[in-house]
């Protein structure tokens, strides 16, 4: 995983990478940045560490540093702008399977879809946890931060954000599966998905936690059955995200909010980034009812989660070339040379046309350019 997302950020001019941090057992903490000019993100997020560092020494006499909620000031031609955390339960294999699948399909959307769209993603929360469930025990839940207790190691990292830690849904027994730590924030997995998180929480329209299992696409709040003030607007687009990934193939997909309809949750990562300031904050548990699942699901899932995130964030953007690409597909050719080329088509157009009509605008273009066919809905670039 840490190789593709290396690799990744190598091939495309549209990808970086950030080590965020180091789990507690020293392992990367990795995000991915999708954007038009990842570069001066990655320039924007070291200055912003920068910034928060100095504010909590500071601030050495509170035990949490405390951000300033988002402004909501609206900004003119603002992109809509993701952020995605994965993986942070170590035995939902599915989790980051499907964010990695997600960032392959970002990096091949190319500057056309990314000139309307940022997209940051952590696919992989929990390192330490994640590798244990593959050596050790398949159903490892928690990171592996040695506890007051020596027989029970971890913290339940999805129990371990700021907004109402301590309260229901969590427990202060270590040998516990949702013990939520020592205090707020106190793993440094949470600290690196939070510090990540806090540079653009001005910008960010949708947060998505991945997780299984289940078919729930749950919004805020998790700690309690008292609705958001935004509970109206979370449920209106839960119900479009479900529609959507109906239309994909998953019939079976439930909504609602976290602590009414599923069970009460303090500390989650999802209440956290609501309580923030992001009005569409949303935890999926993915299908279907077994942490253990098939490899067999893992493309036709993560198909379907992509064509559910585009059209999601085309509903967000309320743009009509957004909303567009929620009728497309991207098709992918290599060329004899090696290189490969990309394009965005109509979902209805068979594949060996998009293939053969991607061959013949190559032909009548020079490389290591971007063209766009507006008649055709296509652009192609040199992934070199």
């Amino acid at each position: 995983m840490v190789m593709f997302i290396q690799d990744l950020a190598a091939e495309y001019p549209t990808v970086e990478y950030l080590e965020v941090g180091r789990s507690v057992e020293g392992r990367p903490l990795l995000a991915l940045i999708f954007s038009v000019r990842p570069a001066q993100m990655v320039k924007q997020y070291h200055k912003s560490i920068l910034k928060i560092r100095r504010s909590r020494n500071r601030t050495k006499r509170h035990k949490e540093f405390r951000h300033k909620k988002r402004t909501n000031k609206k900004k003119k031609n603002t992109k809509t702008f993701v952020f995605i955390e994965a993986g942070i339960h170590a035995r939902e294999w599915i989790s980051p399977a499907v964010a990695t699948n997600l960032a392959q399909q970002l990096a091949d959307a190319g500057k056309k879809f990314l000139r309307r769209v940022t997209v940051v993603i952590a696919p992989m929360a929990n390192p330490d946890g994640y590798e244990f469930s593959h050596t050790t025990d398949r159903m490892w839940r928690k990171n592996r931060r040695e506890t007051s207790n020596p027989e029970c190691k971890g913290v339940d990292l999805n129990r371990n954000w700021a907004m109402a830690w301590g309260s229901s849904g969590s427990s202060s027994d270590p040998c516990s599966q949702t013990y939520r730590g020592s205090a707020a924030f106190s793993e440094p997995e949470t600290t690196a998905l939070r510090d990540l998180a806090l540079t653009w929480m001005d910008e960010i329209s949708l947060f998505l936690s991945l997780h299984s299992y289940g078919n729930f696409v749950l919004h805020p709040w998790s700690y309690s059955v008292a609705p958001s003030s935004k509970e109206r607007q979370l449920k209106k687009l839960g119900k479009r995200i479900r529609n959507h990934l109906k239309r994909n193939g998953y019939r079976e997909f439930r909504g609602g909010q976290t602590g009414d309809v599923l069970y009460e949750a303090s500390g989650t990562s999802e209440d956290y980034m609501h309580n923030a300031g992001v009005k569409y904050a949303y935890t999926i548990e993915l299908p279907r009812y077994s942490f253990i699942l098939d490899p067999s699901n893992i493309v036709p899932l993560s198909k379907a989660v992509w064509r559910t995130l585009v059209c999601t964030i085309g509903l967000i953007a309320k743009n009509e070339s957004v909303l567009a690409f929620c009728k497309k597909k991207i098709v992918k050719v290599q060329l004899k040379n090696g290189q490969t080329v990309s394009g965005w088509f109509d979902k209805n157009l068979p594949l060996d046309e998009a293939e053969q009509l991607i061959m013949e605008r190559y032909n009548t273009t020079e490389r290591n350019t971007v063209k766009y066919d507006g008649k055709r809905n296509l652009f192609l670039y040199d992934l070199r």
